[in-house]
């Protein structure tokens, strides 16, 4: 899609998290591998990423004290 005459592509990889927040890490890993995934499919796309087993509001399990 031409945008003011140059040629654009987009491909975006997205993750999701129920409730507050999420491990970051872990969710940009997730959109990373899947923004990949979509890329090797070709262009124009958007990647989803399985959900993860476990999601932790921002300030709970699974971060340092």
């Amino acid at each position: 899609m031409p945008l003011m005459g140059i040629p654009l592509s987009v491909s975006i990889g997205v993750t999701t998290c129920d409730g507050d927040g999420g491990d970051f890490a872990r969710m940009h890993r997730e959109a990373e591998a899947a923004l990949r995934r979509v890329r090797g499919e070709g262009r124009n796309r958007i990647g989803i990423a399985p959900r993860s087993a476990e999601c932790h509001p921002l300030g709970s399990a699974g971060d340092a004290a």
